[in-house]
């Protein structure tokens, strides 16, 4: 696999898709590969798949780089083996990215230690969560601490809007760093 530089964070990712062996992981990959991977093979964000199973995760990436037609790059998006009931390996993931999306649920069993993992290391969060139980959990335990590091944790987004979300807020990061001004339109 091919060594991709640190960005401005000192992290390898911008993005680590965590669950991307589930049915809406595997749609989150697809989408990243189809956006994010253009036609020559740039990546325009630098995104890695994570999940428990190394086997599953090569079957997701293939996949979803098919369907996004990006079959050539199948092997230069970075795959992680991580598991919730294995607190370590969640550090270790969220210690290389900037924003960790997450699939995996049901989140009162498995998003915890996640959201831990995010808040200790500095990673923005985002899930699709449905369960409020979770996010009021979540948000006592986490909440104070999390603004205290000027980390975001994101409940609710529904898929639909996560990718464009974080195209936006990639796209305004650009423009500030490349203009001094943020995108008007």
């Amino acid at each position: 696999m091919e060594s991709q530089p640190l960005n401005d964070s000192g992290r390898e990712f911008d993005v680590i898709v965590y669950g991307a062996t589930g049915f809406t992981g595997r749609l989150v990959a697809e989408y990243f590969c189809e956006h994010y991977v253009t036609e020559n093979g740039e990546f325009l964000v630098r995104f890695a798949l994570a999940g428990r199973s190394m086997k599953k995760l090569e079957e997701s990436r293939q996949t979803a780089c098919t369907r996004a037609r990006r079959e050539a790059y199948t092997e230069k998006i970075p795959l992680i083996a991580a598991d919730s009931s294995d607190e370590a390996s969640l550090a270790e993931m969220c210690r290389r990215a900037k924003v960790i999306i997450t699939t995996v649920g049901p989140y009162l069993k498995y998003g915890e230690p996640l959201v831990k993992a995010c808040v200790d290391s500095r990673t923005h969060y985002c899930d699709l969560v449905g369960e409020a139980p979770f996010v009021a959990l979540t948000s006592q335990k986490y909440g104070r601490l999390a603004a205290e590091r000027g980390v975001k944790v994101v409940h609710c987004c529904g898929f639909d809007s996560v990718p464009s979300d974080l195209s936006c807020l990639l796209l305004q990061d650009a423009a500030l760093k490349a203009a001094n001004a943020p995108c008007e339109s």
